[in-house]
């Protein structure tokens, strides 16, 4: 799984931690409905991913809430992120209310502004997703709106 980063992402992300180091563990099992978890142990990145399906995801997406600590504090280039969504939007702060927005029309078609509704929950969440699908075989369709490549596009030059 770790082929699929550029050499140079990896030594960005190594280079993230106060130590250089950023761990990957494999366990069998994680309590609680999460599959990935990422955290801080003194300087060192940690990203603990559950065996199982869709393990590369997992991975991007604990690879993304680590370099999203780095580009937070370290650059201004994501400060506007919320202005690419839909004038009026705001993301729900929870986990749960996006379980209500299945069939939104911002997440799909023209109007797509979301990789999937659990994006509309906190924007760091909806970068990760964006990082996670531009990482992914097949996530092309993702990004035809506007909005969505707006999204990429954001991302990338950060």
């Amino acid at each position: 799984a770790m082929s699929r980063y550029h050499e140079t992402l990896l030594q960005g992300i190594n280079g993230i931690s106060g130590s250089g180091k950023v761990t990957i563990s494999l366990v069998r099992h994680i309590e609680g409905e999460r599959s990935v978890v990422q955290y801080w142990s003194s300087k060192d990145a940690c990203i603990v991913l559950e065996l199982g399906d869709q393990l590369e995801g997992r991975l991007d997406n604990g690879m993304y809430h680590v370099l999203d600590t780095f580009l937070f504090n370290k650059t201004s280039g994501l400060d506007q992120w919320d202005e690419l969504n839909p004038k009026g939007f705001r993301y729900d702060m929870n986990e749960t209310d996006h379980l209500y927005r299945q069939d939104d029309p911002m997440l799909s078609g023209d109007k797509r502004a979301f990789a999937d509704s659990f994006c509309m929950s906190y924007p760091i969440e909806d970068r990760a997703a964006v990082f996670r699908y531009a990482m992914s075989d097949g996530g092309a369709e993702v990004f035809a709106s506007k909005t969505m490549q707006q999204k990429l596009e954001t991302l990338c030059n950060t």
